[in-house]
């Protein structure tokens, strides 16, 4: 869908890395189990089912979202480029749109393996606009390396030219969405250094952040401002990428280590070219919850919300919320999810303050749902806006719920749809 052209994008500023010290709070865990109910004049509708060709095959990194309502999303394989990667193809960039008639799709960008810039794209795509229309994500795989950060450009006129930005070499990355800071640094994280399974030789994981060099966007560096060594409980495998709070300060979660070795909840704290690491929350499983996949999300206030993917009370994870406290923060857990697996991406969250959240295996069919938690004086109140049947309405949702400025919820199903290859979806309210 052509766009007109814009200014050119401002060169990224390269910062030294940084060192990193840990230290651990002690908080109180206080279980808030809050009232359950059926969503009701919810409209649910499929926008479009992969095929699994050249349209691409099980979405798994979720949406974003332009000012017209287009829809930008990746896929994990087809598009039809060849290669080892799985279902015809190693990947696509699509795009759904609004049209008179109801909906479009195009694929913008089909991944080959053999080329620089990687294969089966892990992050969701960040939009950015103010400069030219670019869309920036990551990928896990390559011929010769693990992945890439790259940047799809629109000229103008329809095409799209990409811009590999980094190479991760030996490292894996998962689910990790990048971010922008103010000086349009991007950051990520990188789930293990070079090694696989559990960590060895303090290869635990990494905070990234990509600066440009010498004012070109045709070259990048690569800083390390953060490791996971898992020496003082600091945790491993940041599945998730991280988020900025309003002071400038980043947050995240680890999948596994900390005190109980069930996942974590960290901060990384700017102080001059240094940044500070510190574990906010160490889960221990059987009562809070583990395996935190998903990663922060932060209100105006500085709470922190997350969800995890094992665990708790019911097995199927807990939404959980960090509050300032004192110097410190204060856990609670605002609602238990049922057993399997749950929440593998971040939540959601609306102007309000209600939460969004999506459950791979969850829900009434054992399918995955997408659920909201609506915050109230009296707590929080649990809805399931859509429960999967597995069939044609799809099946397993991999993603962060989005929404528009009318209240309309969008995502993608891994799975299911007309043809099996996943879905994109919409729920009015």
């Amino acid at each position: 869908m052509p766009r007109p052209q814009q200014n050119p994008e401002t060169s990224f500023k390269l910062t030294p890395p940084a060192a990193t010290t840990v230290a651990a709070f002690f908080l109180t865990i206080v279980l808030c189990f809050a009232a359950t109910q059926s969503a009701h004049a919810q409209s649910y509708q499929v926008l479009y089912s992969f095929s699994g060709g050249p349209d691409g095959a099980y979405p798994e990194t979720g949406l974003t979202t332009d000012s017209t309502g287009d829809l930008f999303g990746t896929t994990y394989y087809g598009g039809l480029t060849g290669g080892y990667c799985g279902p015809a193809g190693c990947g696509t960039v699509f795009e759904v749109g609004p049209t008179p008639d109801g909906w479009s799709f195009s694929e913008i960008w089909a991944f080959d393996p053999s080329g620089s810039g990687g294969a089966s794209p892990s992050s969701r795509l960040i939009l950015r606009s103010d400069r030219e229309f670019s869309l920036y994500g990551a990928t896990t795989s390559g011929l010769y390396y693990d992945g890439a950060a790259f940047r799809l450009t629109d000229t103008g006129s329809g095409d799209w030219i990409e811009t590999v930005l980094w190479q991760f070499g030996s490292a894996l990355s998962q689910f990790a969405d990048l971010t922008f800071d103010a000086s349009d640094n991007l950051y990520g994280t990188i789930a293990s250094d070079g090694t696989y399974g559990p960590c060895r030789d303090y290869n635990c994981g990494s905070v990234y952040r990509l600066s440009s060099v010498n004012g070109t966007q045709s070259q990048f560096n690569e800083a390390g401002i953060s490791k996971f060594l898992d020496l003082s409980g600091d945790g491993w495998w940041p599945e998730s990428g991280v988020t900025f709070d309003q002071a400038g300060n980043l947050y995240g979660t680890t999948s596994e280590g900390g005190q109980y070795g069930a996942g974590t909840v960290y901060k990384l704290t700017p102080s001059g070219d240094y940044w500070t690491q510190t574990v906010l929350y160490s889960f221990n499983s059987p009562n809070d919850g583990g395996a935190p996949y998903a990663g922060i999300v932060v209100d105006a206030s500085g709470n922190l919300y997350g969800a995890t993917s094992s665990g708790g009370p019911q097995g199927g994870g807990t939404v959980f919320m960090l509050s300032p406290s004192g110097g410190g923060y204060t856990f609670t857990v605002l609602h238990v999810l049922a057993g399997g697996l749950s929440v593998l991406r971040d939540l959601g969250i609306d102007t309000a303050g209600n939460l969004y959240g999506a459950t791979y295996t969850g829900g009434a069919y054992g399918h995955g749902n997408i659920f909201k938690l609506t915050h109230s004086s009296g707590g929080w109140t649990y809805a399931s806006l859509h429960d999967f049947s597995g069939g044609n309405d799809g099946d397993g949702p991999i993603c962060t719920p989005i929404l528009d400025a009318n209240g309309n919820v969008y995502g993608t199903t891994h799975n299911g749809g007309a043809y099996g290859y996943g879905t994109v979806w919409e729920i009015t309210p």
